[in-house]
């Protein structure tokens, strides 16, 4: 038993001192994950009244390790290669992505648990805004996502401007965050958007509801290609824990309606 403790010891020590240029990196991604664990956590149990989830704690674990691992592989390739400077390099790229992006989930989180009208939620509120719409505009892969919500076939055969403006890009951007883009993540392939944002023209071109959340760029019909995979989509949503606020079978699985409404998530599952 001491002969196994000794080596337990000695392999740690070793892979410590390996991945001693890189260490820097790692303990920021170790206090960013257990940061982002405890924001959600909260939002969770005192915003959206839900209970502890031990299939959401193990998932937020098996994201950082999955960090941890992809940065520790970056090291050791560029190390195997001779070439230690480009790979810190890459490590570097990839701590401040996964920093940008859990960070403005954390600060959305935040945000939510702060009190309406208080100097820290107004504070919050607009880095919160700066980080998650205005930078935003600058990354085309998220622009892009905008620009399909935004998006209707209806909208361009009878004239219709849908332009989004910048109220409606701040909701779609969360719907993107909290809901679309975990949901493409898990479901591995890509989901096709029938109907994002609707001006009110468009809105009664396409008879829809008077108060439907895509008036204001909270929600989005979306498909798999079929109705089997529409049905998946459907549950995955459920399975995920994502915090929607509307789930709607639309027509026995036709396609998909999901919303995100930060200050309403009751999670209302319907079939229509």
């Amino acid at each position: 038993m001491y002969y196994l403790k000794n080596l337990l010891i000695g392999l740690a020590t070793s892979v410590a001192a390996y991945l001693n240029p890189i260490s820097g990196d790692i303990k920021s991604l170790i206090a960013l994950f257990a940061v982002n664990f405890l924001f959600g956590l909260l939002a969770g149990l005192l915003v959206h009244n839900e209970s502890f989830s031990f299939k959401k704690a193990f998932r937020c674990i098996l994201e950082a390790m999955a960090f941890f691992v992809m940065v520790c592989a970056i090291y050791y390739i560029g190390e195997q290669k001779g070439n230690p400077e480009g790979s810190l390099q890459c490590v570097s790229f990839v701590t401040y992505s996964v920093f940008y992006f859990y960070g403005v989930n954390i600060l959305r989180n935040w945000k939510q648990l702060c009190r309406q009208g208080s100097a820290t939620y107004k504070c919050v509120s607009f880095i919160y805004y700066v980080v998650s719409v205005e930078f935003i505009k600058n990354v085309p892969f998220l622009n892009n996502y905008q620009k399909i919500l935004c998006h209707s076939d209806t909208a361009n055969k009878y004239l219709i401007d849908n332009r989004c403006k910048k109220e409606h890009a701040e909701n779609l951007t969360a719907l993107v965050n909290n809901i679309l883009d975990p949901l493409r993540e898990a479901y591995g392939k890509p989901i096709i958007v029938n109907s994002g944002f609707r001006c009110l023209a468009l809105n009664k071109k396409v008879k829809g509801a008077s108060n439907s959340d895509h008036l204001r760029g909270m929600a989005a019909d979306i498909s798999g290609g079929n109705k089997k995979e529409n049905r998946r989509l459907f549950y995955l949503i459920q399975e995920l824990g994502l915090p929607f606020k509307q789930l709607i079978d639309e027509k026995g699985f036709a396609w998909v309606h999901v919303s995100y409404d930060a200050n309403n998530l009751k999670k209302q599952i319907l079939a229509l």
